[in-house]
């Protein structure tokens, strides 16, 4: 039987089709937005998150994961050897004029400052940044083009998942609460604000 990898899956790389915040549809909130100065200069209005406005881009979808190895003794117990494992960071977005800046820094080994993604939401008409996705000192590994959607993904040394938290129904920031993982110091933190 032939391997099957998510290149060969179609659906993977198509935009979604009825999503309401899909960035394809007119007046729609895009779900995620991505910010990062050396591939990004569109300019788009995100309401609230006037931040984003300078350097945001609209991008179908984010993947990413981590793991910690872990061992198991016949005593019942669980240990892990502390390693942290990330998977590469995967975007999936529509084809612009990013696509060969991409590509560039991927040839030359050139590493972006940052990467931010924002997972928005739109509460009583206004664009609110829910989640925000940093990575910091990133290097591009992949790129692949399928007809008018890129994929590209990237290995990073920070990172940080930072959820705002929302006290009412009107869209009011209550706080956040996040956690950051620095790679070369295999250390996570959590943190509330």
């Amino acid at each position: 039987m032939a391997s099957s990898s998510i290149l060969d899956n179609k659906e993977f790389f198509s935009p979604p089709k009825s999503d309401i915040n899909s960035p394809i549809e007119s007046g729609k909130t895009p779900q995620y937005i991505i910010v990062c100065k050396e591939f990004f200069s569109s300019s788009m209005d995100t309401g609230e998150d006037t931040a984003i406005g300078e350097n945001g881009t609209p991008c179908f979808e984010i993947t990413m994961g981590s793991a910690r190895p872990v061992t198991y003794d016949s005593s019942g117990e669980l240990s892990g050897d502390g390693r942290i494992l990330f998977r590469n960071t995967i975007i999936r977005m529509r084809y612009g004029e990013w696509a060969p800046k991409i590509q560039e820094y991927m040839f030359n080994g050139k590493k972006a400052d940052s990467i931010v993604v924002h997972r928005m939401s739109n509460i009583n008409g206004t664009n609110i940044t829910v989640q925000k996705l940093e990575f910091e000192t990133c290097l591009i590994k992949t790129y692949t083009q399928v007809e008018d959607s890129i994929i590209f993904s990237f290995c990073f040394l920070l990172f940080r998942d930072i959820k705002i938290v929302f006290g009412t129904d009107d869209g009011t920031k209550s706080g956040q609460i996040a956690v950051q993982f620095d790679v070369m110091a295999a250390k996570g933190e959590l943190k509330e604000a």
